[in-house]
């Protein structure tokens, strides 16, 4: 129903490894992982919240799940409104654990 549906535009998709934009997945997860070391340093044992795009958040978190950022953008499983977590040992800067909710999925 979008502009993806175009004749044409699909060409724009097929490449995994390189979105159509030209940024690799892996620098878009890498540029996200920075950003939230980053912040964890910066508020150690506080709650942090940042809003992003759905690309973004399923690149960094698939890299944390997977150990690759690279991934079909029919797959991911982000909705409108939900929540991805990530929460991280303040002293070690590792991750504890991701989780995700979508609180909006029965509003129509």
């Amino acid at each position: 129903e979008g502009a993806l549906w175009r004749n044409g535009n699909w060409k724009l998709v097929l490449n995994l490894y390189k979105p159509s934009w030209g940024e690799s997945y892996r620098s878009i997860a890498a540029r996200m992982s920075e950003f939230a070391r980053e912040k964890v340093a910066q508020h150690p044992g506080e709650q942090i919240v940042v809003v992003s795009h759905e690309s973004p958040i399923w690149s960094y978190r698939h890299l944390l799940e997977t150990g690759h950022p690279e991934h079909w953008m029919f797959l991911r499983k982000t909705a409108l409104a939900s929540v991805t977590s990530v929460t991280y040992d303040c002293a070690t800067g590792n991750v504890m654990s991701i989780t995700y909710v979508d609180p909006a999925a029965d509003v129509q």
